[in-house]
């Protein structure tokens, strides 16, 4: 990967953990009882997850060594 990918890749995932933390998105997902996705998880275990995880997460797609488990 060059670069400049990962440039783009960073500053994607950087945005994505931005929106996914802000209050605005949280605050309607709850609202609308927003269901947990494939990993089951509810929206505050989730933004507890990207806390501690989140920069291990953003290395791991960096290097191509992210695996999301099937659907």
């Amino acid at each position: 990967m060059t670069s400049s990918q990962i440039f783009r890749q960073t500053i994607c995932w950087k945005r994505f953990y931005t929106e996914i933390t802000s209050t605005r998105l949280i605050k309607k997902v709850k609202s609308n009882k927003g269901a947990g996705g494939v990993e089951g998880m509810s929206v505050d275990e989730l933004l507890a997850f990207l806390k501690d995880n989140g920069r291990q997460l953003i290395q791991q797609i960096r290097e191509g060594k992210y695996k999301p488990n099937p659907v």
